[in-house]
């Protein structure tokens, strides 16, 4: 009688345990839908911007169609591969509010090292030193005028 139960139990921990998040291979991966999506949104945006403003002789449902097709041309993505991927993530929120929380995050800036410029005959070929900021020239600094002298 225990093996049994044990083994419908250790059935249950297992299929209770799948991995809810796993995306099938048929759908398009999480990252790969996000630039999809984010293109897509480009692609509206500057549509109702620019191409649509003011010409009312153009079929709004025909230039948007075209549009979206680019996008997915250059992702390289079927249109039905990209509607079966997109009732896929509607069908699971957790996954869809992740991909759209990521669109409306502001991309981080590459951090840079703010340095000044080096004066070009303040090192010979052949030569590496650094120069250190405050030493460097500053050719927008204006030169202090000698005091004058009296006579």
């Amino acid at each position: 009688m225990r093996l049994p139960l044990l083994i419908v139990f250790s059935g249950l921990l297992f299929v209770g345990c799948k991995n809810k998040n796993r995306i099938p291979n048929d759908i398009l991966p999480r990252e790969k839908m996000q630039a999809v999506l984010w293109d897509m949104i480009r692609a509206d945006q500057f549509l109702t911007s620019y191409v649509l403003t003011g010409d009312s002789s153009k079929d709004k449902t025909a230039e948007s169609i075209k549009f979206y097709q680019q996008v997915l041309s250059i992702h390289q993505v079927e249109k039905e591969e990209f509607q079966n991927s997109l009732s896929y993530y509607q069908s699971h929120p957790e996954l869809l509010k992740d991909i759209m929380d990521s669109l409306s995050r502001p991309k981080k800036a590459v951090p840079t090292d703010i340095t000044s410029p080096v004066p070009v005959d303040a090192v010979s070929p052949g030569e590496e030193r650094l120069i250190q900021p405050d030493t460097a020239v500053n050719p927008l600094r204006k030169k202090k005028k000698a005091p004058a002298t009296r006579l």
